[in-house]
């Protein structure tokens, strides 16, 4: 015999059958303590197998089976076996919270030693509550939970090591809520609520605004998850409003978080207010009040055209004249001024005044940075007005100052925030290209700060530096017919270094040339002129150019040949109508020629005194800003040790870098999110638009695919949450007692990177009731 199935409350046995005539089988089952009634059964003769129900769980049996004859009962075959544990019954999840729940069940039959608690979840995996529950029971607390997660939970029973089928379910835990819920600024229509933030990330905020003793509409409204206060308007004076206000994540809910609030009856606000003493930085206000007891009064000063943090102060009850200090030269400001008592306060008595136009004020907080044998290194904060450049001298000891005029090519450029000032030496000169700053930054400009810088290093015999005094031949890039329109440069005194005017092209970034070319040859006296011809004798995409020298010149640097190419050059003198050759020889920019001297940029070197470090020619390297602002630098040499380093591979914003093509968000003026992408083009240019996944409508955020009605001018329409670009649109507009306007106008949203986003309006276009 043997037992081919146990469970909780049957066994089953197989045999084989006996030996000879058998009018059946006997099938009996004994508690083997004797607790429980025993059970009997026969079968017929020809089968084999039987199952004995009825019995406990948990509980050891003896099984035996009798053949049974003409003449009695065979002797049995007996096995002891014990029945199964039976599962726990009805589980079920109370106490939910955010990080906990309570779980229960119903205790199985038979005898209990223990429980096993397991709990799982996709991002946890499955853990194992301890310690264990007892035998006797009934619930348990899970504890370190995840918010807003759906865990699958099972109970199992034991007895000894024996355990059950397990009893299966699955709960959610809670989202948690926001907390700390304050009423500030409350008038007699309207009150603003501001609460604390969990750290759940969550997809909005729902508020419900509810009369308690008096009828009236209830307020309700989506917040967007990324705002801690919601100004609520349209209320009743003098009337007690219940406020519930819960967080919401992919349909669940938080625990809604209450508070009691009464608007109170009307504030007389300020009357007569007055604008008096306007200047760059600051006015005057005066005003009267009626005779009523309040506490004070608020001021709140708001540039109307953004950019600018508004300003805000109370004042003592009374007084009736302030002055606002702080304001930004030209700007427009609008003035809200209020009557406060304790907690509550009047309708605003609003005007608005522009500030004169700005004093000069200058720069402060000189601090040096570093300091070497050859220069200085020092930064400033710049004034708040808005300026076109900085005059900086320096002056060693007994020795009269000199005023450094640094050039201002472009005013649109931003601060440059970096200055190295040389000392008096002949053999090392430091010159800065500075670029005026520009405080109202456009998209365009942002994060595009510029720092270049040249030295004239003593190279030996390493290149013959070109003479000053000499003319100077920048040669830019072949046209697409290879023409070359060469522009002659001179610098008449000996200590003026290379002349910052001639680094610059048409687009007033330096001329980033690769060779410089001297040629020199003997005087031709009563010259009135030379002619410098260059034919390319190489098979390069070249035309033949000249120039004219004067009579004086002696030699002339070229600066822009291409390397590697050889030229035919002619030098000819002019007196009248006779002209005179001088010197014609092959130059190769790149190779040392008779008759020519010739400087490559690979004998030039570039030392960048922030980094302490040298670069040859075309080399290129990355380094930070003393602001933060990540530099990519490129040595140009030109015989000055000249390098350019600029912020056009990255874009600049609140201070974080960001790569081209890399996206990031940033709040706009108004409060609403914007999605901003890094174009680069060069400067540092950035594009934002409006969220892909929300739309804002008087001040309510609305997500994609969300529904909602207006009331415009008695007609009522639905409008449906499209996203980004497209904002939101309004159909379906109805008058009651009209004709239906099944036209649909999709709002625009300007397309101006600066103004980032505008809030959809609604407007009456050609007398027709439509959305807009």
């Amino acid at each position: 015999m043997e037992v081919t199935d146990v469970k909780e409350n049957s066994i089953t046995v197989r045999w084989s059958p006996a030996l000879g005539p058998v009018l059946g089988y006997r099938v009996t089952g004994s508690p083997l303590h004797g607790q429980g009634p025993v059970f009997s059964e026969v079968v017929a003769p020809d089968q084999t197998e039987a199952t004995i129900s009825g019995l406990m769980p948990t509980a050891e049996y003896t099984i035996s089976v009798f053949a049974l004859g003409q003449d009695g009962e065979s002797p049995p075959v007996v096995e002891t076996v014990f029945t199964t544990m039976d599962k726990p019954k009805d589980l079920s999840f109370t106490d939910v919270d955010a990080a906990s729940m309570r779980i229960s069940w119903e205790s199985p039959d038979g005898v209990v030693s223990s429980y096993r608690v397991l709990y799982y979840s996709p991002e946890e995996g499955e853990r194992e509550l301890f310690p264990s529950p007892r035998g006797e029971d009934e619930s348990a607390v899970i504890h370190g939970l995840r918010p807003g997660t759906e865990y699958t939970v099972k109970v199992i029973a034991l007895h000894d090591q024996t355990p059950s089928i397990p009893l299966t379910g699955t709960q959610t835990t809670a989202i948690p809520g926001p907390t700390n819920l304050i009423f500030s600024q409350v008038g007699a229509t309207s009150f603003t609520i501001s609460w604390t933030s969990s750290d759940v990330k969550l997809t909005g905020y729902r508020m419900a605004i509810t009369p308690k003793n008096k009828s009236g509409p209830i307020k309700e409204d989506n917040i967007s998850p990324d705002v801690t206060e919601f100004h609520a308007t349209g209320l009743m004076p003098g009337t007690g409003y219940e406020v519930e206000l819960y967080g919401v994540k992919n349909g669940l809910t938080s625990h809604r978080l209450k508070g009691e609030i009464t608007t109170p009856d009307n504030i007389s606000p300020p009357r007569r207010v007055r604008i008096s003493n306007v200047k760059d930085a600051s006015i005057t206000l005066t005003w009267r009040s009626k005779t009523e007891a309040i506490t004070g009064f608020l001021i709140e000063a708001t540039p109307t055209t953004g950019g600018h943090n508004p300003i805000q102060t109370t004042v003592e009850p009374d007084s009736r004249t302030y002055t606002i200090t702080g304001l930004e030269p030209g700007t427009n400001y609008k003035i809200n001024i209020y009557t406060l008592n304790e907690l509550s306060r009047s309708e605003p008595f609003t005007l608005t005044v522009t500030t004169a136009k700005p004093v000069i004020s200058p720069p402060t907080n000189l601090h040096f940075t570093s300091l070497t044998s050859t220069s200085i290194s020092f930064t400033w904060e710049a004034p708040r007005n808005t300026i076109t450049g900085y005059y900086v001298s320096s002056q060693a000891l007994k020795l009269e100052s000199e005023e450094l005029s640094p050039q201002l090519p472009d005013l649109s450029r931003p601060v440059h925030e970096i200055l190295d000032v040389p000392e008096d030496n002949d053999h090392f000169k430091n010159h800065v290209h500075m670029l005026g700053p520009n405080r109202h930054n456009t998209v365009g400009q942002r994060g595009q700060h510029i720092y270049t810088e040249y030295q004239s290093f003593n190279l030996g015999n390493n290149g013959q530096q070109p003479n000053h005094q000499e003319p100077l031949v920048y040669i830019p890039l072949p046209g697409a017919e290879g023409q070359r329109a060469p522009v002659v440069k001179f610098s008449e005194s000996p200590d003026s270094g290379f002349p910052l005017n001639g680094l610059f092209n048409d687009t007033n970034l330096p001329q980033e040339s690769q060779t410089q070319t001297t040629i020199t040859w003997q005087p031709v006296p009563e010259t009135t002129e030379y002619v410098v011809s260059w034919s390319p004798i190489t098979e390069i995409n070249e035309k033949s150019f000249h120039v004219l020298l004067p009579g004086t010149a002696t030699s002339a640097t070229l600066i822009g040949l291409t390397s590697g190419a050889s030229y035919n050059v002619l030098v000819e003198s002019v007196n009248g109508e006779q002209k005179q050759k001088v010197l014609e020889d092959v130059v190769t920019p790149g190779n040392n020629v008779p008759g020519a001297v010739v400087s490559p940029s690979s004998r030039d070197l570039c030392y960048d005194t922030f980094t302490a470090t040298y670069h040859t020619v075309g080399a290129e390297w990355e380094r930070m800003s003393e602001t933060g602002f990540k530099l990519w630098c490129k040595c140009l040499g030109l015989g000055s040790g000249h390098f350019r380093c600029d912020s056009s591979k990255w874009c600049h914003d609140g201070g974080h870098n960001y790569q081209i093509g890399e996206s990031w968000d940033r709040r706009a003026e108004n409060g609403h999110m914007l999605s901003c992408t890094c174009l680069g083009n060069g400067k540092g240019e950035f594009k934002c638009e409006p969220s892909e996944s929300t739309c804002y409508d008087e001040g309510k955020l609305y997500q994609v695919g969300n529904q909602w009605q207006k009331n415009y001018q008695g007609a009522i329409c639905t409008c449906t949450c499209h996203g980004g670009q497209q904002g939101w649109r309004c159909e379906n507009c109805r008058r009651p007692g009209a004709e239906v306007d099944a036209g649909i106008i999709q709002p625009p949203v300007s397309s101006d990177a600066f103004q980032r986003y505008r809030e959809n309006a609604l407007r009456k276009l050609g007398g027709s009731e439509r959305c807009h």
